[in-house]
């Protein structure tokens, strides 16, 4: 899941007392608590001093590194797995795959060996996670649900062809993220300014959309020897959700961002307009088939 996982982190650091709104790291680009093992943020860029909400914002792995390092694998494997991650969804599709989060005691459990410095890497969605489109939609859902879990379903009714009876699929609850009010303002608060605030990681690419405000997290996962992995999970409208999503596009590169960005509008264009012809969205598209 790379950096879309970076919600779960937060939200563990807060709930644990690990953070608080005000807790700040400054990022020099290097995370450097480890003599031997001194892990960058992307291109090592450097942040500053940054929050919670600004280290969402910017997707500074350092403020996350030191989250995942005084959380411990065990904990976040806890709080992932509320989200639904490592389980299936239950959508009514044959062979979905439940992912995997695998903290120490799992690799232990295999007879392998967990480095601490592999804390600091599955806080960032990385190490012994992996996770489903499906699974990322789900989790920012529930994020823009203030804790409830949906169960995904594609089918709407049935109908009994002998009879015309109609049976109506209801929507049910799979579960419930119970955590404060005030750490989901401060996720959904960095999720939003990942888009539309100066210096968020998509805010280039949606600062003059203007169909409906999207908040939303931008990841990059490492998938070596093969180019990286670009994801972008998030919802809208960002003030009253009605949608969640997550696109993932394989080996997109370090630059991906701008193909991501470009699907959520072009199908957010089309969702929350009136057309009905998805080929007329967008007449200027120079990026995407």
């Amino acid at each position: 899941p790379g950096s879309t996982f970076k919600m779960v982190t937060a939200i563990a650091g807060l709930e644990e007392g690990i953070i608080t709104q005000k807790t700040t790291l400054r990022c020099t680009g290097k995370y450097t608590y480890y003599a031997d093992y001194q892990p960058t943020c992307y291109n090592s860029n450097a942040h500053g001093v940054v929050n919670v909400e600004s280290a969402l914002q910017k997707s500074c792995n350092c403020f996350f590194y030191d989250v995942g390092r005084q959380l411990g694998s065990d904990k976040l494997a806890e709080y992932a797995a509320m989200f639904g991650f490592g389980q299936k969804q239950g959508i009514e599709l044959f062979g979905e795959i439940s992912g995997l989060v695998a903290p120490e005691s799992h690799r232990e459990s295999i007879g392998g060996i967990w480095q601490a410095g592999e804390n600091l890497m599955a806080a960032i969605g990385q190490s012994d996670n992996s996770a489903t489109p499906l699974q990322l939609a789900c989790m920012a859902a529930t994020v823009a649900n203030n804790g409830v879990r949906m169960k995904p379903y594609l089918i709407r009714s049935i109908t009994n062809r002998d009879t015309g009876e109609i049976l109506q699929i209801q929507p049910s609850q799979s579960g419930t993220v119970n955590v404060s009010q005030k750490t989901w303002d401060l996720v959904k608060s960095g999720m939003y300014m990942v888009v539309n605030q100066q210096g968020g990681t998509v805010y280039g690419y949606f600062r003059d959309f203007d169909i409906v405000t999207v908040a939303g997290k931008s990841g990059t996962a490492e998938t070596p020897p093969k180019l990286p992995a670009v994801l972008f999970a998030g919802y809208a409208p960002a003030e009253d959700p009605k949608v969640a999503f997550a696109v993932v596009i394989e080996h997109g590169g370090g630059g991906g961002n701008v193909y991501t960005s470009q699907v959520v509008k072009d199908v957010l264009s089309y969702y929350f307009s009136k057309r009905d012809s998805f080929d007329s969205v967008s007449d200027t598209n120079t990026l995407l088939p």
